[in-house]
């Protein structure tokens, strides 16, 4: 069997589960909306306390959850010396 691999944002679930903007998200999730925006751009990751919260609030079944693709870790950003 031939297994294919796709990647899932958090911003396609949502608009999957009719969140198509980043206003709605914030408003369902009771999020800020600065944090919405992070989440939404993938600038953060979900935690496992995301994960419930956002099951909770949106009623998205945990396992469509994390299948959401993780966000890799930043380079720290490093001084040149002069």
């Amino acid at each position: 069997m031939l297994a294919i691999v796709r990647s899932m944002t958090l911003q396609k679930l949502l608009k999957r589960h009719g969140m198509t903007t980043i206003k709605a998200f914030a408003q369902r999730a009771e999020l800020s909306r600065q944090h919405a925006w992070n989440l939404w751009h993938a600038q953060v990751g979900l935690g496992t306390e995301m994960l419930k919260r956002l099951h909770e609030r949106l009623g998205i079944p945990l396992d469509e959850l994390i299948q959401v693709d993780p966000v890799p870790a930043r380079k720290p950003h490093q001084r040149k010396d002069r």
